[in-house]
């Protein structure tokens, strides 16, 4: 812990509950003495009541307590320790240590007026400890202070967009600061993104409009010119784009840059270009990069350039991102295995058992193994299969299907939980895994109700795991069966679903999964998608034949996506 003239605090000395030392705080009274012990006490409890709470409300008590006993100890402590106090809560701060920053702050709340900056910064350290409500009064008391009107707005807006995750109330706050002050490239950029955050599909040509006047005021900064591009994309102006990421590509571009790209030439059917720049998916310098296991030797990484004979080596495919793209692409696997003497093929646990019943020539590997001693000539991620196989969507390998299961495990599984009868029976799953990157593509489950309006349908879910009792919450007269509390792996969950008449389903495991088991399926999508969905129109998806897509006319507007397929699925009835 920091040290700082005679304020020391030992997070050890502070393990004492603030109970106790209040007990002893009162029994001193009665004397009505305050020895300088006691009050390091009361100071120890103020440090161990944010330490634990991470709320000031303890401390603003404590010190309440002092003043109403003794104001004599509350002055003296405010003429010898204020300036001490101050310098050592702005070196916390500068360092990053918010907690203990905080409860030299709110020391000096008590002791003496604070100012603006001091304001600041405990906003900022409330912030970082999840205080909020807290932070955003802090804020608020921010700008009365602030002599600068103008330039508090903007800070206010910075605090509360990138600090407190507010960024319908940081808008505001930006407007006013740029209705005075037009030559700010970065605050213009900055209202783009809070207009993108917070109206998404809506306000696109305001969202242009201010990265735009950023890149005006500070021509070809990147991540300017990036966010245009982007822009450009969500405006379906396919040509302008393209423009802006080339002129990017000319700019001394980052792995970032050339991952933006080709993310942008994969959505847009461009496999060739787009998966060989997807390589930069490793080295990304922001947000979250793939991942590869370092035990994998740099050396046997298979080179997709220089045209090797693969006919007599044995190669070795891991898994990376999500579970639905190590079925997406596990295509490509199985064309690979007919150039290779010998494939690996390393996934999850969770889907060794599915993908062992679907290839012969392959041999799966649980990523729980140690893949060590595995003997390979080359490996090769398996997103990296496209450009390896010179892959363009109108060659799309096995788009009819390429997972199988036995017949005879398809008819247990019917017997022991499917219904006897002859009801239409539909799967449903509406959100991913918890960790998913992307929350846009869950619907809320509400959205589905019209599924349960026909008496001749029987709904099925095929949800792995269930969040707060969402599906019980939403049929509690069990309308709704839920099939995904016995699934064991994703064996068990491809058995429910051949036992389907239909699929019903946002973007993730599950579209995937059924669309290779070649079952018929509903895919629903939201305005944006993630960039390996080239074709969100027509009879498929492109990927898998027996994918229907359905596609929100805007954002989050999943009641005009499922009243599409609705009508498709009463053409089926």
């Amino acid at each position: 812990m920091p040290q700082h003239g005679n304020l020391i605090y030992n997070i050890f000395m502070a393990k004492v509950s603030v109970n106790n030392i209040l007990e002893d705080f009162n029994f001193s009274i009665k004397d009505n003495n305050i020895s300088e012990d006691m009050v390091e006490g009361v100071e120890l409890a103020i440090a161990e009541g944010i330490s634990r709470a991470g709320d000031i409300n303890d401390g603003m008590i404590l010190y309440a307590k002092i003043a109403e006993i003794n104001p004599k100890i509350l002055t003296n402590l405010s003429n010898t320790l204020v300036p001490e106090i101050k310098i050592l809560a702005n070196e916390l701060f500068k360092n990053n240590c918010f907690a203990n920053a905080l409860i030299q702050y709110n020391r000096l709340i008590h002791l003496s007026p604070i100012d603006e900056e001091d304001c600041k910064n405990i906003a900022i350290c409330l912030s970082k400890l999840g205080q909020k409500d807290a932070a955003e009064k802090f804020v608020k008391r921010y700008l009365k202070l602030a002599e600068n009107k103008t330039e508090a707005e903007y800070v206010a807006s910075d605090i509360l967009f990138f600090n407190l995750d507010m960024p319908e109330k940081a808008i505001p706050h930006l407007e006013k600061y740029l209705h005075k002050e037009k030559e700010n490239a970065l605050a213009y950029n900055t209202m783009g993104h809070l207009y993108s955050t917070c109206y998404k599909d809506k306000k696109l040509k305001e969202q242009l409009s201010c990265f735009m006047t950023a890149n005006k005021l500070r021509p070809n900064t990147k991540t300017y010119l990036s966010n245009i591009a982007f822009t450009y994309n969500r405006l379906d102006d396919f040509d302008k784009a393209k423009e802006i990421y080339e002129k990017i590509q000319r700019l001394n571009p980052t792995h970032d840059d050339y991952f933006a790209y080709a993310c942008f030439l994969i959505q847009h059917g461009d496999f060739i270009d787009g998966y060989k720049m997807l390589t930069h998916r490793f080295l990304k310098e922001n947000g979250k990069k793939a991942v590869y296991p370092t035990i994998l030797p740099p050396e046997k990484k298979l080179n997709y350039d220089i045209g090797l004979d693969l006919s007599d080596k044995v190669v070795l495919v891991h898994h990376e991102q999500g579970l639905g793209d190590s079925i997406m692409y596990f295509r490509f696997v199985k064309q690979l295995a007919q150039k290779t003497k010998e494939v690996y093929y390393v996934v999850p646990e969770s889907l060794v058992k599915l993908f062992k019943n679907s290839s012969d020539n392959i041999k799966i590997h649980s990523d729980k193994l140690d893949i060590s001693e595995l003997n390979y000539d080359y490996h090769i991620p398996i997103m990296d299969l496209p450009v390896l196989l010179k892959t363009v969507p109108e060659s799309m390998p096995d788009a009819d299907g390429y997972l199988t299961v036995y017949d005879g495990d398809i008819l247990d599984y019917k017997n022991k939980y499917i219904c006897d009868n002859d009801k239409f029976k539909i799967g449903i799953s509406y959100r991913a895994f918890k960790n998913t990157e992307n929350p846009d593509r869950d619907i809320p489950i509400e959205c589905l109700s019209p599924l349960l309006e026909y008496e001749n349908v029987e709904i099925y879910s095929l949800q792995k795991t269930k969040e707060n009792g969402i599906l019980e919450e939403f049929s509690p007269d069990k309308k709704i069966i839920d099939l995904g509390k016995d699934f064991s792996d994703f064996y068990d969950t491809a058995c429910a679903i051949k036992n389907m008449d239909l699929v019903v389903t946002s973007d993730n495991v599950i579209l995937n999964l059924a669309g290779a088991l070649g079952v018929r399926t509903f895919g629903l999508f939201n305005r944006y998608t993630d960039y390996r969905w080239y074709k969100l129109s027509g009879d498929n998806v492109g990927w898998y034949n027996s994918v229907k897509p359905f596609r929100a006319i805007n954002m989050d507007n999943w009641d005009n996506c499922v009243n599409k397929a609705v009508k498709e699925l009463e053409l089926l009835l």
